[in-house]
């Protein structure tokens, strides 16, 4: 699995991958926003999982079980590489699929390919001028993001 665990505020296209992060225990297994040289990935399924925690707690020590609020549901999950849509998905399909089946991802129609050294922009596309306000005061909001596939290599 890929994944993405990052702070989040709606508003617009919030961005979840900048290429200053680099692979880190549980922040992400992206280095930046790209994959190595000679590193696919082809997503077979996704998730995306919703916490809330006080500001300042690192990524890795929240909580991601919350329900996701109605601007996230009201969202779409893109991830664009080489100017091309490689997954669009209306995030309340992402969570609509985790409530009428065992399976705890989306599965998606095809199988999409992420290639490595292109710059990969992955984002959710909320409401412009939304705001999440998290339950208790002081707290921010957090998204995990999870991409089910295989990783495979260029023969060397």
């Amino acid at each position: 699995e890929l994944f993405i665990n990052t702070e989040f505020s709606s508003g617009g296209n919030v961005s979840l991958l900048d290429g200053n992060t680099t692979q880190q225990k549980g922040v992400t297994n992206f280095d930046g926003n790209r994959l190595e040289n000679g590193r696919f990935f082809v997503i077979e399924a996704l998730t995306l999982l919703y916490g809330e925690a006080a500001d300042g707690t690192k990524v890795w020590d929240v909580t991601y079980n919350k329900a996701l609020p109605a601007v996230l549901q009201s969202s779409d999950f893109v991830v664009r590489q080489n100017g091309e849509i490689i997954v669009k998905l209306p995030v309340a399909a992402i969570e609509n699929a985790k409530k009428s089946t065992e399976d705890y991802y989306r599965v998606l129609g095809a199988l999409a390919v992420i290639e490595p050294t292109q710059t990969i922009e992955m984002m959710i596309e909320t409401p412009v001028g939304s705001s999440i306000t998290p339950a208790t005061s002081g707290h921010k909001s957090f998204v995990r993001v999870l991409l089910r596939g295989f990783e495979t290599y260029v023969k060397r």
